[in-house]
């Protein structure tokens, strides 16, 4: 593979949660954002922050002392998303540390050893490489699952609100094994744009 700057990604990404509709159906053939229904723009990611961490557990089967490896096999595959958004408002609070937030004259945030339940929705985040062309990633189905909550007000910059999302199947995957390998998300860009 050859050195080349035009692939480097540029910025990283506006965040959209809503509804993706069938992406088992999605092809190479069309635009897979036609597919997505946005509710609302969250926001803006702080440039080099975002990590998808695709992490698979394996299971070994073993023979013999010592010990000699007969077969690996993929017990499961988990999907995150990490990364640091900057806007500070009740909506994220409410999405993002999954509190309870009531306005009024008034917005309270509140804080308790009880959470509402999180909200499972579709996710996607339009970036751009160097040579302008478009790319994205997609979650079918991520909910929200930041286990570190703090929020870091510096004085001298953005709030950072860390931000982890958890991919789950999507309802309109089935068994197959193709389907097992899509049910997840995506990441995908056109040829050109």
């Amino acid at each position: 593979m050859a050195y080349n700057s035009t692939e480097f990604i540029l910025k990283e990404g506006t965040i959209q949660y809503g509804t993706w509709t069938d992406p088992h159906l999605l092809t190479p053939a069309s635009d897979p954002t036609a597919s997505f229904s946005a509710t609302d723009t969250v926001g803006y990611i702080r440039m080099g922050t975002q990590v998808y961490n695709i992490a698979d557990e394996r299971v070994e089967y073993l023979t013999n002392t010592p010990h000699e490896i007969v077969r690996r096999d993929l017990l499961r595959r988990n999907y995150f998303w990490n990364f640091v958004v900057n806007q500070f408002n009740k909506e994220n609070m409410a999405l993002f540390k999954n509190m309870e937030v009531q306005t009024g004259a008034w917005t309270i945030a509140w804080i308790g050893p009880d959470i509402p339940v999180a909200t499972r929705y579709g996710w996607l985040v339009t970036g751009y490489r160097v040579d302008g062309t478009a790319i994205y990633w997609a979650i079918w189905s991520g909910e929200v699952s930041t286990e570190d909550n703090n929020v870091a007000p510096s004085g001298t910059d953005y709030v950072d609100i860390n931000v982890m999302i958890q991919a789950f199947a999507h309802s309109s995957f089935g068994i197959t094994a193709q389907d097992n390998r899509r049910k997840y998300g995506a990441f995908f860009m056109p040829e050109s744009s």
